[in-house]
């Protein structure tokens, strides 16, 4: 798993939409694959559960 940070050139609004964000006072982790399957999406401050879902979310 490597670390990578995009920029997405697009409505804010429409991207968070998408995704099911509901806001921006939180932080967000998506493990999504170059065809766009959002394989896992994870909010707020990280834990050791929450990257265990991440790990086991990894195809």
């Amino acid at each position: 798993m490597w670390a990578k940070t995009i920029t997405v050139y697009s409505s804010l609004n429409a991207f968070n939409r998408s995704l099911g964000i509901d806001g921006r006072s939180e932080i967000y982790v998506a493990l999504v694959d170059p065809d766009g399957t959002v394989h896992s999406l994870i909010k707020g401050d990280v834990t050791e559960a929450k990257v265990d879902q991440l790990r086991a979310a990894y195809p």
